[in-house]
């Protein structure tokens, strides 16, 4: 019994070993567009005290970070990772205090996160992968930026935001990707937030939709 035991370690860290030795690590980054998806505009007006705000637009933003890659067969790959990415929204709107005078203004969330995706990836042939998997999210900082103009002048205010907003997001994340044989990669995903970003002091419902273009390299 002994014996059999020793055998099944000595196999076991072998294998253990041999799936070391394949395991490789890579970095990326990359331009996210982001934007919101439920009630946008109720959201936006609390923030601001302003009812009749235009519907959200996709705001620029970026993420960068680091990967694992573990093979989990010829066609399958494991790849978790670890990103700071920056998501939220911008949106204008336009307020008429009479016929000769109006405000126009913009108002920005810039959110930061650190997403934790666990990516199982299939390898399609000549290069191409498909992915998809569930992401965690963790919310560092948020903060809303307003800007006005009026007859010629600007005022802009930045307050932090974090209070109302929910710390963890969970969702599913996916896309395509093509990598060369040098080990550079080029992807195009999707996160599809889960949980509404709302801290629970409301009954307003809004979710992180951000497509995300990315650069890669994966270290041999």
């Amino acid at each position: 019994m002994k014996k059999l035991v020793l055998l099944i370690g000595i196999l076991a860290a072998g294998f253990l070993q041999a799936q070391a030795q394949q395991i490789s690590g890579g970095i990326k980054a990359g331009l996210n567009v982001s934007g919101w998806d439920g009630d946008v505009g109720q959201v936006l007006g609390d923030m601001l005290g302003e009812a009749s705000i235009l519907p959200g637009t996709i705001k620029q933003g970026y993420h960068v970070g680091g990967f694992l890659s573990i093979p989990m067969g010829q066609h399958f790959i494991l790849e978790p990772g670890l990103y700071y990415s920056t998501k939220g929204i911008e949106a204008s709107y336009t307020y008429e205090a009479n016929n000769f005078l109006k405000v126009k203004a913009t108002v920005t969330d810039d959110a930061h996160y650190i997403d934790l995706p666990l990516l199982a990836k299939v390898r399609l042939g000549n290069g191409f992968q498909l992915y998809a998997g569930p992401q965690l999210s963790y919310l560092v900082a948020n903060k809303i930026r307003g800007e006005a103009g009026i007859m010629g002048f600007s005022y802009e205010q930045e307050i932090n935001w974090d209070s109302g907003f929910r710390k963890l997001d969970f969702g599913l994340t996916g896309g395509l990707g093509y990598q060369f044989a040098n080990g550079v990669q080029l992807s195009a995903g999707y996160d599809h937030g889960l949980s509404s970003l709302d801290a629970g002091k409301s009954n307003i419902d809004v979710y992180n939709r951000v497509a995300k273009f990315s650069v890669g390299y994966t270290f041999r």
